[in-house]
């Protein structure tokens, strides 16, 4: 097993997370989540103001993956419609919603 990172790593998503911007960041995700199996991963979806299946899938995905070593799986910056989207999928009773003031101290 390779060495946990104590560091929160944070992902940076794109405006439109559709089926084609999740392919493109999906591999580097997945990656950098293998090498270094964080203890806290952060998705920063500040910039993010579309969401489809295809992005509640990849983020239901990296949740399993980090749950497999006992990680935490954050999201940041959540606005109000890419919120109902993903309060309409259930992510929200299984993942924390935080806000600023905790991501700087996460």
């Amino acid at each position: 097993m390779n060495q946990r990172t104590e560091e929160p790593m944070v992902f940076v998503f794109p405006k439109e997370c559709g089926a084609v911007e999740i392919a493109e960041i999906r591999a580097h995700i997945v990656t950098q989540l293998d090498l270094h199996h964080p203890v806290k991963v952060i998705f920063d979806l500040r910039q993010c103001q579309f969401i489809d299946s295809s992005a509640i899938g990849f983020i239901l995905g990296r949740y399993k993956q980090l749950d497999t070593w006992n990680g935490t799986l954050l999201l940041y910056g959540v606005n109000a419609g890419v919120s109902k989207v993903l309060r309409l999928s259930g992510l929200f009773h299984i993942m924390k919603i935080i806000e600023r003031e905790e991501h700087e101290d996460a």
